[in-house]
């Protein structure tokens, strides 16, 4: 078994509130403690991943910087504006899991 052991000290309030939500959805303390953990370190990799996209959306709305001159519209810009922020609003509101995997699919596609 490759797993770590974790201790940390919390408030006491902190500790009833986790308690109680481990509860609610039937779970022991250890994997509703362990489950938001990973939550939390997918969402980093999403907003790595949204960088990169953001940069990407970057590139292709200011051809100049691209070698391959792209002709960019004023209606593509608008598309690519909105691309932007539907992938902003998706990533505050959408399921870790599936954002990191997104993200791991593209930066496979990337390779």
């Amino acid at each position: 078994m490759n797993d770590k052991f974790l201790k940390a000290r919390i408030p006491h309030a902190l500790y009833a509130s986790l308690l109680e939500r481990a509860n609610s959805e039937g779970k022991r303390l250890s994997t509703h403690v362990r489950e938001l953990l990973q939550l939390s370190e997918q969402v980093l990799s999403t907003q790595d991943a949204l960088g990169r996209i953001e940069l990407a959306l970057q590139n292709v709305s200011r051809p100049e910087r691209i070698e391959s001159k792209i002709d960019v519209d004023s209606d593509m810009r608008k598309t690519i504006n909105e691309i932007r922020l539907i992938v902003a609003e998706l990533a505050m509101h959408a399921n870790a899991q599936i954002l990191s995997r997104v993200a791991t699919q593209l930066r496979s596609t990337q390779t």
